[in-house]
């Protein structure tokens, strides 16, 4: 959840180019794009709210593949398989 909480404020709050924030989080730049749609597509509220930013990776993967009707998961990002 930290890796999209960082793409998506680089993204919406800094106004920061897709290929920048791929650059500055070490993602690839299609990664950091799927994330970026894939969050736009859940309809869930940017900032992410409270009760939201807690939420385990495996939760916010399953909340970003229900909403956005694709599989979100990007284990390598942070460090779990």
């Amino acid at each position: 959840m930290r890796a999209l909480r960082e793409v998506m404020r680089m993204y919406r709050d800094n106004g920061l180019a897709v290929r920048e924030v791929a650059r500055l989080t070490g993602v690839a730049r299609s990664t950091a794009r799927d994330m970026i749609s894939r969050f736009e597509k859940s309809g869930l509220a940017w900032p992410i709210p409270p009760e939201t930013a807690t939420m385990s990776w495996s939760a916010a993967c399953t909340a970003l593949s229900a909403r956005s009707g694709g599989i979100a998961n990007y284990p390598n990002l942070t460090g779990r398989q």
